[in-house]
């Protein structure tokens, strides 16, 4: 048993994107609204962009509605305010995309949920992890820059490393197939105080 799981239902999942880029949120703080796109146009669901601009406009409008909805004071335009993965969650449901959200605790039931589908997870980010080596990984030290959102891409058993979906453009991170912006992060690494990781399931209809 795994932390009360079943290890046989913990396996090797990747949900690859229906598109060929991965959205750029440039200096703009709309990581939820990107994740939240990340994770429309990756499988098991089916939306999909015939252009970047357009998937990068389509963030920027989920954006708008998110902030409008969340707990914080300030609304985009004009606040860059940020938001929360639980909002960013309940926009997928408002388009239809996602029944509930799920807030999931603890690594088990993590590597549960991405069996179905892509994870919303909001980290800290570290001053010394914007430059991810050729495999991808980061280096997990330096001063916590502000919070970031990204989506569970993939989790690889049997190295026990999960593969995560940015929207910092494709030319950032490594390439999975056609498909660019990913970095990798240990099960320790992104469950470990270091990064007080929260994460959100966005159950399928």
């Amino acid at each position: 048993m795994l932390g009360g799981v079943d290890k046989a239902i913990v396996a090797s999942v990747m949900w690859p994107s229906n598109d060929p880029w991965c959205g750029n949120q440039g200096s703009l703080g709309a990581c939820e609204a990107f994740t939240q796109l990340d994770i429309a146009t990756s499988k098991p669901r089916s939306w999909s962009f015939q252009q970047q601009a357009t998937f990068n406009q389509a963030a920027i409008d989920a954006y708008k509605w998110i902030t409008a909805n969340d707990s914080f004071p300030g609304t985009y335009p004009p606040d860059d305010t940020g938001s929360d993965s639980l909002t960013g969650c309940k926009w997928l449901v408002k388009q239809g995309l996602a029944k509930s959200c799920t807030i999931l605790s603890g690594m088990s039931a993590v590597k549960v949920a991405v069996q179905s589908g892509p994870v919303i997870i909001g980290i800290n980010w570290l001053s010394n992890m914007y430059t991810p080596d050729r495999c991808g990984q980061l280096n997990v030290n330096g001063s916590v820059d502000g919070g970031h959102a990204e989506s569970t891409a993939g989790y690889d058993a049997a190295t026990d490393t999960w593969y995560i979906q940015n929207h910092w453009d494709n030319d950032w991170g490594i390439c999975l197939g056609t498909h660019c912006g990913y970095h990798v992060l240990s099960s320790a690494q992104l469950f470990g105080t270091l990064l007080d990781a929260d994460f959100v399931k966005p159950e399928l209809n």
